[in-house]
């Protein structure tokens, strides 16, 4: 006994990036927070068809260029453990669009990297129920 165990390594780096939606904010896990490590802002949108939410990073040399229309672009909060995008107004958007409800208990998405447009998606079909 014991000579062949199936073992499955677990890969940090397979961690399902988590995004919690609160009623004034959404915050990023620290896996989905990975493509923003550079990033100093973000431009925000919603995809109907796709049922999720766009995120996408801004260096603070695009912001500072000045050719985003200032009203698009996000500040982003980041500690070591996450980055946060506060906008209740958005979050307000978000209820409206997919009838969802948010409150300051957070519902939490999976988030995965789109790395053909640059974009983090927050995957609104896909809602992690913590136990």
């Amino acid at each position: 006994k014991g000579g062949n165990m199936n073992i499955s390594w677990f890969n940090k780096g397979s961690v399902d990036g988590i995004a919690s939606i609160y009623n004034t904010n959404i915050t990023i896990n620290k896996t989905g927070s990975i493509p923003f490590e550079n990033a100093y802002a973000a431009q925000i949108g919603i995809s109907i068809d796709d049922m999720c939410l766009a995120i996408k990073p801004l260096s603070k040399d695009r912001v500072d260029r000045g050719d985003l229309d200032e009203d698009l672009v996000f500040k982003l909060s980041c500690g070591a453990t996450y980055t946060r995008i506060s906008s209740s107004e958005f979050v307000k958007e978000v209820e409206r669009t997919f009838n969802l409800t948010f409150t300051n208990k957070p519902r939490k998405f999976v988030t995965r990297w789109d790395a053909n447009n640059s974009l983090l998606l927050i995957d609104l079909s896909k809602e992690v129920t913590v136990a």
